[in-house]
Formats: C-alpha cells, structure tokens, sequence
C-alpha cells in the first residue's frame, strides 16, 4: 500500500493532508483539551478497563491497610445509641487503646476530632481517657496520628486541648483528599503548605505520607531537584508543583473494612475469643478511622465508572446491628486515603507516561487511523480501525494493569476517531465520487480487475491531462474492403463478425492490463503505461500482439471458416512507445481519455507500413530498445512515417527468443547482412544478397528494387540510409 501511495502524486498530496491533520488534532487533544478533560478520564477509563477485564480474580490479597468506618450503625449500638455525639470520646478513647494493645501500627484519624464538651465536662474530666490515649498511643509511642483539614479560608484542626495531649503538629497530619478540577480525587498530596491562622505558613507530610512512614519505618526525602524518596524508591509524582502520587485503586490488594459499631461491642475483656478476634485482625497493622455515612465526607476517585472503593468487609466480632452503606454521591474519603497508604506500602504506585511517549503514541495512532480512512474502502478501513482500536485498548491495559502507567487512552482514541471519521467523511464525499467516476469512464475500456486494482491502489491518472511515457498498439484488418463487399446486404451479420472479432483482441489486451483508448471501424487503439502505471509496458503491448496471432487464427478457423464459410481475415499491427500526452479529450458533454501527439500518429504508421514491407507486426525502436532480448527482431528500415521529418529504425517481431525456428533466426540475420550493405551504399552486393532472400519475403524484394534504383541513379552524398514513406 505504501509504495503505491508514494508512486502517485495525488496520493502523496492526500498522505501529506493526513499527517498535517493528524499531529494538529494530535497536539491540541495532547495538550490543551487532556490538560482541561481527558488527562483525568485517561486514568478513569483504564481504572473501568482493568476492572472489566479482570485478569487478578482468584488473586486478591488484604492490604495490611485496614480502615475502621463509622457508620449510622454506631447510633444503635448499647453503648452510644442514646448519647449525643460529643459524648462519645472516653468509649473511642477505650476502643484506641485495644487497637493499639493489640498490635496496630499506627492508627490514623481521617476525622476532625470535635471540641471538648465546654467547662463542665473539662471539670468533670469527662474525656479524660481519650486525653491520656493520646499521651500515651500518640505523644510517647507515636502510634496515633490525628487528622486536619486545609479549607479555602481556614483550617479545621483538633482542640488545643488534643493538640497538647498528642504533642503537637508532628502527630497532626493534613487528611485532605484534593479533587481535580472536575472534582475526582485523583492524586494524593504529599507534602503540602499550610496557612495557619495567624497567617504564619509551615511544610507539613500529608496523613497518608505520614502514615506510611510510620507502618514501614522508611524516610521521605525531598531533594531540591523535584525528587521524592521514599525510603530508597522514587516516587513517580503527578506533573503539579506540589508533591502528589496518582491514586491507584488496585484490585489485588482489597481493603479491609470493619465496622466501629461491631468492635464497641467487642470487649477484649469479656471472652478470650474477643481478644484473639483482636490480635488477628489488628496486629501490626496499619488503621484509619473514618467516616463511612451517606453524605458525609464523600468524595469521586478513578474508581467511579464501576462504582468501587476497593473494599472487602471483614467478619465481625458479635452479632452487631450493621446498616450497610450505599451512597450515590462516592465513596467515603477515607477509602482514598487508605488506597493511598496501601500503594506506598506495596509498591503499586502509578505513573504516568512521559511526554515523549504521551505525543509520540497518539500521532502514530491517529496517523494510522487517517491513513486507513483515507487509503483503505469503508469495507476494509472500519474493521482495521475498530481491531487497531481494541489491540490498542489491550496495549494500555497491559501497560496499567501490569506496569502501573497511565496512558493517553482517552486522548488517543479521541483523536484517532476524530481524524477516523472526517476523513472518512473526506473519502466517501471527495475520493470516492472521484474513483466512481474513473471506474465509470474506464469500466468499459480497461479489465475491471485493472480498474479495480488502479482504483484501490490510488493510482488513477490526471483527468486533466500529463505528460507520460505509454507504449500505442494500433491494429487493422487486411483486405477489409474486400472481406465486406460480400456482406453489405447482410449488415447485421457483418457487424456480429467485427463484434466478435473484436473481443479476441479486446480480450488479449486486457489480460496484458491494456487500455482500449477507441474501436474503429475495423481498427483497434489501445494504450499501455496510461491510465495504470506500467514498468513492463512495451513487453506487455508486444506480448498481447503474440497471444493475437494464434487466438485470431483460431478465430478464423473456427468462426469465419468453420460456422461461416468465410475467407479468413488478416491483421497488421504497430506498436511504437514515447512521451504522449494523455488526459480527456472532447467536450465537456462527452469526453474520452485519450493519447495524442508523435507517439501516437507513428504507432499508426508503423500499422499501415506493414503493407510496404509485407509484414504483420512491427515496432519502433524506443520499444524495441525496452523489450531487450526476450524477442527476435528484424530490422527492417530506417523509416521517415508520413508526418515526421527524422527516421526511425523500425522492427518486425518474428517471436519470442526461443521460440523461433532455426531456419526463420538464419533468415533474419543474412537479412540484416544485406542491410549493411545496404547501408554502407555498397547497391550491388546489397541487391544480390536480397535477391537470395526474396522468394517468400516482400521485405526482401522491396529492397532489391531500392538497390537497382540507387544503382542507376545515387543517393546524395547526405544520404543516412532513411526511406521516406510518401503515404499512410
């Protein structure tokens, strides 16, 4: 397909369209509009892709990164069902102090802790417990982290109160999750500045990088170079200044879930079973208490086309009255950060491809895509585009389920469906009607295989006009007059004969990818290297001229002799090749594609010369100079044809090299002795050597004439060995 494309003007035109369209879209779909819309969808997408596809069934594993979710169901548990919300403190105190008894690692607060219940309940020492639970889980062994939150005008930080119990803002730890701009929690801040409300600024890790930290014991760094280290793993950060992971909702690692409800019930003190339900479940692992309510704290992750947070609800300790959770407004923001955490702990982080691969993997795509629309019928271009689409599609899969990479799969389909479709568009409104209108004018004159293929490989010919080098056949029946005298009052079955006729030699040129250019009366114009493109023209006008003569003497014979009892007809034929101009011809109510010029008026000399000479078929030399020596030639004159003022060597084509008999090659070679003589100006000895040839070769005879006329009366001096022929 390429070398046609390349071999044909129009098509370069077309390819050079298709390429300028293609990184246009390519670059502003890369750039402008992924940056606004597709970038976050290109995670999305392949987030619902995996999960569709679905290649790690029967491979899940728990994360070590657990979440406690508080939900409606705390309200109908014994212990707080009739107790107002602030009062809860002392029994979250009790249930801190058994996770931390039990082995947690850390456990992170995705909750803004409320206010102390006033003077009162300070006096009375009401939260005392959860105060000495901080001090002692959080201050001393730094196995608790509280949470804050960065709001537009303020920040929502715990009570000054657990501030100083947990000992300041090395164990308070930003919970944000930022959204993108089209509100998705995507990312995951690492680092971030934070405003306090005096207006002082301080770096601070987020909960999550700091949670990590303390379930691994690995160390962040944040070199000046834009590096983030994670113990000795750089980690890939998103293309914002400020440090953030891509978020990866993996399914291989589910994140277990328990209900607070279920352990307020669950007193290690009451059975030993309770306590083992605790070492089991909790022991060094790492825990996020949040909320998990129908409208709070809600937030939209990757996870949203098939409505996921990756969660795997644990068995519970007691019969606990649970109320499952089903929102419709996200999952709950703790489940973000908990995915987060589980990424850091078990290498799973995304990221995301570079620039270099992001442009150079949707231009070749959406290349590909115009290429086939434009080159490729509908037929064929749309099932290449959807099966380059899907191996496309499974590509990315592959590169987001296994390598972790977000790719440009939303900017890629987009912009190859986008230059798919308008230059399929371009196609059937502008290429198409164009080719039906070839196929409509040469169907009739070309083999519709020859059509077809001219057609499909874009080569079709300048309408207009071009300068090529073709190769003319003319041919003409011998002795027409005389063969239809006998008939002209048999019209119908004369013209039944010419018909009939004509498709033996119709036939044979159109196995050689001929082109009938006219039907003539009796004659034959026909055309090689125009309208298709053709390297082995001369050799194919010659070869249908050696496929004529057996397939017409058949004709003859069979048809004319044998149904008719007819005389059997005789047919000359000219060949010549050269530079003609091609193109329509006539009005513009009734054109024809046509060769005109020098070529074509010598082509039909060299036919009529025949009668001169005595032959059947001869060639000019430019032909003869391309068909080399796969034939035998016989030269038969230098020829000035009627209409010119140069001569030409003109040849008669006895057969194929091989197939011409011994006595036929000995012939034709004292035939061309002869000629030298001839030319040399030596008359004499040139007409005695072609009165030895001339018994059954006219050829021969003509030039005994020609030697006794030059014998009485010279050529001049000037003389080149030229005839000028004095009629058509």
């Amino acid at each position: 397909m390429f070398a046609a494309i390349f071999s044909n003007p129009r098509n370069r035109n077309n390819l050079i369209l298709v390429v300028v369209a293609s990184l246009l879209v390519s670059i502003v779909v890369a750039k402008p509009v992924s940056e606004r819309w597709l970038q976050g969808w290109s995670n999305d997408v392949l987030h619902w892709v995996r999960h569709i596809v679905h290649p790690l069934a029967g491979k899940t594993e728990h994360s070590d990164v657990v979440v406690v979710a508080m939900t409606e169901a705390m309200e109908k548990t014994k212990k707080l069902g009739d107790t107002p919300r602030i009062f809860w403190l002392p029994i979250m105190g009790e249930v801190q102090d058994t996770m931390v008894a039990a082995g947690a690692k850390v456990v992170s607060w995705d909750i803004v802790l409320p206010l102390p219940g006033g003077r009162w309940h300070r006096k009375k020492g009401y939260d005392k417990p959860f105060l000495v639970s901080l001090l002692k889980s959080g201050r001393k062994s730094g196995k608790i982290l509280l949470g804050q939150v960065q709001l537009v005008d303020r920040n929502l930080v715990p009570h000054k109160t657990y501030q100083r119990a947990i000992g300041g803002y090395d164990n308070i730890k930003l919970s944000n999750a930022f959204p993108d701009k089209d509100n998705v929690v995507r990312t995951i801040v690492l680092r971030q500045k934070v405003t306090e409300d005096d207006g002082s600024e301080r770096f601070t890790t987020s909960m999550v990088s700091e949670t990590a930290r303390r379930g691994t014991g690995k160390e962040w760094q944040f070199p000046e170079d834009g590096r983030l280290l994670f113990g000795d793993r750089s980690i890939p950060k998103s293309r914002e200044d400020v440090p953030r992971m891509l978020l990866n909702m993996d399914p291989a690692r589910k994140i277990p879930v328990y209900s607070y409800a279920d352990l307020l019930e669950c007193d290690p003190r009451a059975s030993e079973a309770n306590r083992d339900y605790w070492i089991e479940h909790f022991r060094d692992k790492v825990v996020f208490f949040g909320v998990d309510l129908q409208l709070e704290d809600r937030v939209t992750t990757p996870s949203r086309l098939y409505d996921s947070d990756n969660r795997i609800d644990m068995p519970t300790c007691g019969e606990s009255l649970e109320i499952p959770v089903n929102s419709p407004f996200g999952i709950a923001g703790v489940f973000a950060l908990a995915n987060g955490v589980s990424n850091l702990i078990y290498d799973t982080l995304l990221w995301r491809a570079g620039s270099v691969f992001h442009y150079s993997i949707i231009i070749i795509v959406t290349l590909g895509a115009g290429i086939a629309a434009v080159f490729l019928t509908p037929a064929k271009s749309i099932p290449v585009y959807i099966g380059s689409s899907i191996a496309v599609i499974g590509g990315f899969w592959y590169l987001f389920t296994y390598e972790y990479m977000v790719v440009p799969i939303t900017e890629t389909l987009s912009a190859s469906g986008i230059i798919f479709s308008v230059f399929g568009i371009y196609r059937s409104m502008v290429l198409d009607k164009q080719r039906s209108e070839i196929q409509e004018m040469f169907g009739r004159y070309l083999d519709p295989t020859v059509v077809k293929d001219m057609v499909d490989s874009g080569n079709e010919p300048k309408l207009g006009g071009e300068t090529r080098w073709v190769t003319l056949l003319f041919t003409d029946i011998a002795g027409y007059t005389d063969f239809s005298e006998p008939l002209k009052d048999k019209p119908e079955l004369l013209v039944s004969i010419i018909n009939r006729y004509f498709s033996v030699i119709s036939e044979q040129i159109g196995e050689q990818q001929g082109y009938i250019v006219n039907l003539m009366g009796d004659a034959v114009m026909a055309m090689w290297g125009a309208p298709v493109e053709d390297e082995d023209q001369e050799v194919h006008a010659v070869e249908t001229v050696l496929n004529c003569l057996p397939a017409l003497e058949a004709f003859n014979k069979e048809v004319l002799e044998g149904e008719m009892g007819l005389k059997p007809l005789g047919t000359r034929f000219g060949i010549n090749s050269g530079l003609s101009l091609v193109g329509n011809s006539g009005s513009p109510e009734r054109m024809n594609y046509t060769a005109n010029g020098d070529t074509v008026n010598t082509a039909a000399r060299l036919e009529s010369a025949n009668k001169m000479y005595g032959t059947t078929f001869m060639i000019g030399e430019d032909t003869a100079a391309k068909i080399g020596d796969r034939y035998v030639l016989r030269l038969l004159d230098r020829l000035v044809v009627k209409g010119r003022t140069n001569s030409l060597k003109v040849y008669e084509v006895a057969g194929r090299d091989g197939e011409v008999s011994d006595e036929r090659v000995d012939h034709i070679n004292s035939f061309h002795s002869a000629l030298d003589l001839y030319f040399d100006r030596q008359f004499k000895d040139a007409r005695i050597a072609f009165e030895a040839l001339a018994e059954g070769d006219k050829a021969a005879r003509v030039y005994v004439e020609r030697c006794a006329m030059y014998e009485e009366v010279p050529p001049p001096d000037a003389w080149d060995g030229a005839f000028v022929a004095t009629s058509k």
